[in-house]
């Protein structure tokens, strides 16, 4: 009875969340046939999410939360994430820690897989990364007020986390996939309002707009 209580507050949580994300504005980088994303920052830092409530946001708005598939992809995402004026706060993506028969075997890097069924290999992890142990999850680091010796230098890298843990996140859509639209209903079940979003300009292959999908206050 407990699990089945937690899964009903995950599904309660994760459906206002969806409609936070489906509230703010998808954007598409490179034509018709590439994939598109849309950022979840919350300002008010209490209101960030676990990984599996991020997981969930992404489904239900017809996403996945994001896999980097390529060095280009992540120059993306570094672009994107530059362009939106947001502030300090780690992103959630699609990357987690699997096991298996033969998982003490294999070393752990290795048992990070993406959880939209991606099998690229590429990698973006900081310095001694994964630690593993007990992270199982991965968050892009984006503290852009960082000095370089703390934090700074590792800005947009990847780093395991507790899945537990409360992070911003970023969905990624397939490009058949039309997202958005509504308005943004917040975490706490306190009402609705317009979105809030910061405006950007071009940075090189993105055009962002309404590059922010947040947040509540």
């Amino acid at each position: 009875k407990v699990m089945m209580r937690q899964l009903e507050v995950i599904s309660e949580r994760g459906t206002l969340w969806a409609g936070l994300v489906s509230a703010g504005q998808t954007v598409c980088v490179g034509g018709a046939e590439r994939p598109c994303y849309k950022m979840a920052y919350f300002h008010d830092v209490s209101s960030r999410v676990a990984f599996s409530e991020a997981k969930q946001a992404c489904l239900m708005d017809g996403g996945a939360l994001l896999s980097v598939e390529s060095q280009s992809e992540q120059s993306d995402m570094e672009h994107l994430l530059q362009g939106g004026g947001i502030s300090d706060g780690d992103f959630w993506i699609g990357l987690t820690r699997g096991g298996g028969a033969n998982h003490t075997l294999t070393p752990c890097p290795e048992l990070y897989q993406w959880t939209d069924g991606s099998v690229a290999t590429f990698r973006n992890w900081y310095l001694d990364e994964p630690s593993c142990g007990g992270e199982a999850c991965v968050v892009m680091y984006h503290q852009p007020s960082a000095p370089a010796g703390l934090g700074g230098a590792y800005l947009h890298q990847w780093n395991d986390d507790r899945c537990n843990m409360k992070h911003n996140f970023i969905c990624k859509y397939q490009p058949a996939v039309t997202a958005g639209g509504g308005v943004v209903t917040q975490a706490d079940g306190g009402g609705s309002f317009p979105p809030q979003v910061a405006v950007a300009g071009s940075s090189g292959a993105i055009t962002c707009g309404l590059c922010t999908a947040v947040t509540s206050q």
